[in-house]
């Protein structure tokens, strides 16, 4: 249950109740998307709902940890092995099967990576959607294919070589949204 009320002026808003602490706050948009991690439900809507999410609900699920075995079901939907994926992330393999065995949540910065793909994912559905005609496209597996192609506005670099760090990924989303508007071609 959420420990938070919504203002009338706009009912998304969150704002704690009397006598709890902003970090206790949790909200339900927070929450259904925590949900969906825990039980593998790794699909264009949730990547979509990641993008369109605020700065501060990203926040409390990188804090609170993004559950180990979501690598596993956002790599298959990648069309990736566990393998590359850690790889891509920078993740140590023995680190993530032993979390994924004990059924724990990756750390902070490593959950930050998987919000950062599954952001980009959900910016690319969005393009997509915005653009055109989106039926019959995944956009899960195109990310998967062109992160591992060399990219000419990267100097030749691979964007999976960027997705280890939070900023590499910002690279990576700027590239998409200048492809977009036709900046790049």
């Amino acid at each position: 249950m959420a420990v938070a009320e919504r203002t009338k002026e706009d009912p998304k808003q969150a704002v704690p109740k009397r006598g709890k602490r902003a970090s206790e706050v949790t909200n339900t948009e927070d929450a259904d998307l925590r949900d969906a991690l825990m039980k593998r439900q790794i699909g264009t809507r949730l990547f979509k709902d990641f993008f369109a999410s605020e700065p501060m609900q990203l926040v409390t699920i990188i804090r609170s940890g993004v559950p180990a075995t979501a690598t596993t079901a956002l790599a298959g939907t990648l069309g990736l092995s566990k393998d590359q994926l850690f790889k891509d992330l920078g993740f140590a393999r023995a680190t993530v099967v032993r979390k994924v065995s004990k059924n724990e949540n990756l750390s902070s910065e490593q959950s930050e990576r998987v919000v950062g793909l599954m952001k980009l994912i959900g910016q690319v559905a969005t393009m997509i959607a915005e653009s055109g005609e989106p039926t019959g496209f995944d956009a899960a597996r195109w990310v998967g294919e062109w992160i591992h192609k060399p990219n000419p506005a990267l100097g030749a670099v691979r964007p999976a070589e960027l997705m280890d760090t939070v900023q590499g990924q910002k690279i990576v989303s700027d590239l998409l949204l200048k492809m977009q508007t036709g900046a790049y071609a």
